[in-house]
């Protein structure tokens, strides 16, 4: 936690207030990446509605292989059931 509080230029003990333990700093940062992804996963979709349906399904599909490929990267081989998703949610036309 030391070396934390040290990078981001704060006191342990102010570190401590906000995040009692490295899981904490962990999850806040995992929530606030998740709902940013949703917010530009949402922003996507409203620009991909709004074109020509190959202008808006070239996006979608772009977004679709931007976010496997972040998958894997955070979990190596773990990406297959999101992958499976997007699959089935593409042959049903979502």
């Amino acid at each position: 936690m030391s070396e934390v509080a040290e990078l981001a230029g704060i006191s342990i003990g102010s570190l401590y207030q906000y995040f009692p333990d490295k899981s904490a700093i962990i999850r806040t940062l995992a929530e606030r990446y998740n709902a940013e992804s949703w917010q530009l996963g949402e922003a996507t979709m409203r620009l991909a509605i709004s074109l020509d349906p190959s202008e808006g399904d070239a996006i979608v599909d772009a977004y679709k292989r931007m976010t496997l490929r972040e998958l894997s990267e955070i979990r190596p081989g773990g990406a297959g059931a999101p992958r499976i998703a997007f699959e089935n949610a593409s042959s049903n036309g979502e």
